[in-house]
């Protein structure tokens, strides 16, 4: 005889941190701790540039420019309450979808607040978050007065 549901619960509540396989459907289970990266940043001041210009969600690929893959992270803030993602995204696909910036966000992006460092991620929703706080001076550094008065100005 297996193990019951509850101790199966148990035991990924206490094993998800540092990964785990689920002994009911064999799936692997994890915590991720996803930093607040300069990529996705930049891309908030991308958005709020653009947002600033019209007032409407933006498609990635809109606000991406010059190809850089690596600004798709972007998408990520919608789990620090930066971005708001619409109801007319497409939900199938990871990154794909219309953006725009919460109020906290456009406060974000000219550091006049702090938001948590990490945000913890299972299954690509948000459980949790860092203790420790930042703002965007912290994320971008020396980076911030340059990319501000590009994007912001």
């Amino acid at each position: 005889m297996g193990i019951t549901l509850e101790q199966a619960k148990a035991e990924m509540h206490e094993k998800m941190h540092d990964g785990v396989v689920c002994p009911c459907c064999g799936g692997k289970v994890k915590v991720y701790k996803r930093k607040l990266s300069k990529d996705m940043a930049k891309f908030l001041l991308m958005v709020v540039s653009k947002y600033r210009e019209a007032v409407r969600f933006y498609a990635t690929n809109e606000v991406i420019q010059g190809g850089n893959k690596n600004a798709t992270d972007g998408v990520y803030l919608v789990h620090w309450g930066l971005l708001e993602k619409s109801d007319d995204t497409n939900r199938g696909v990871q990154g794909v979808g219309l953006y725009r910036p919460t109020s906290e966000g456009m406060h974000f992006a000219y550091n006049e607040t702090y938001v948590p460092t990490h945000a913890h991620l299972l299954n690509k929703k948000k459980i949790g978050e860092s203790f420790d706080r930042t703002n965007i001076k912290g994320v971008l550094g020396a980076d911030y007065e340059a990319l501000k008065l590009y994007y912001l100005s």
